[in-house]
């Protein structure tokens, strides 16, 4: 099992030493290796799993010295692809996956950490399931497990975290990446899109109550593991950008064959949730 890890970095010397460090430390065989024996891409074993690991930094022109911390980390698995200047984290993103070389691609932001295990829990779930395309699981906030959305906000199963997703690289590059033209919430529209693509099938009843599905049918292949893999830290451009992100939603939503008045409803129920922690300070205060 092969993993492509891919981190867009801008000014983010404070968080990127323990967003590589957290990726390191998913091999814990890596810090008593002697790294010059060991090639760019390497095999450790751990336990019953064979994993080997690359980690791609991409970064937009750093002048905060991102770069000196990225280095401070050096290792087998770790490369700097390009330091220049870019369309936003979803044009760094396009990069990286064009360099990519593993079967399964993460993207992780630069203030985001891999939870301790997560390679191993996501290798053995792709050993149960051959046929994946994806895992993909939650995130952790705050100390807080965060699920993916389901019924109408879970968009019929494309709801994902990116942080938390795995897919297989060919998948990805099939799609030609992200789309540029959304630089807040381009993962959605790419989830979509590959949900479009994907086969689907039904749930009986039982299987509906057993995983806890609303729907009736589901993503074949789309596995989702209920652990958190990745630790997500708030204050990224859709959390600082409130309003610019839900329009922007609409927009990919429209793009993706929904119908404006089910888009507008989508709108209209997230600014709702969204915006139901500001009401409530409010009248707290």
């Amino acid at each position: 099992m092969t993993f492509t890890i891919i981190t867009a970095t801008f000014n983010a010397a404070a968080t990127v030493e323990a967003c590589i460090r957290s990726v390191a430390e998913q091999l814990p065989a890596i810090e008593s290796a002697d790294s010059a024996s060991l090639p760019q891409s390497f095999d450790i074993r751990h336990s019953s799993f064979a994993i080997s690991l690359e980690h791609l930094i991409v970064d937009g022109g750093s002048r905060d010295g991102t770069l000196e911390a990225v280095r401070a980390c050096a290792g087998p698995a770790l490369r700097l692809v390009c330091s220049e200047a870019d369309g936003g984290v979803y044009d760094a993103f396009n990069k990286g996956l064009r360099q990519a070389t593993g079967d399964l691609v993460l993207f992780l932001g630069a203030d985001d950490q891999l939870l301790p295990g997560a390679l191993q829990q996501v290798t053995a779930e792709f050993a149960r399931h051959p046929e994946a395309v994806c895992v993909h699981g939650n995130i952790e906030v705050n100390g807080r497990t965060i699920r993916p959305a389901t019924g109408l906000l879970g968009l019929g199963g494309a709801r994902l975290f990116h942080p938390a997703t795995f897919m297989r690289r060919e998948y990805l590059l099939a799609a030609n990446g992200f789309d540029t033209r959304f630089p807040i919430a381009a993962d959605l529209d790419l989830f979509l899109r590959l949900r479009g693509q994907a086969p689907r099938r039904s749930l009986s009843p039982q299987a509906q109550e057993k995983t806890g599905e609303n729907r009736k049918s589901k993503i074949e292949n789309w596995v989702y593991l209920d652990t958190p893999l990745t630790r997500f830290a708030l204050g990224g451009m859709s959390t600082r950008n409130f309003w610019k992100t839900r329009r922007e939603t609409f927009q990919i939503l429209r793009a993706n064959g929904y119908a404006w008045p089910l888009a507008a409803i989508v709108f209209a129920a997230e600014t709702i949730r969204s915006g139901l922690p500001t009401l409530r300070r409010c009248l707290r205060g």
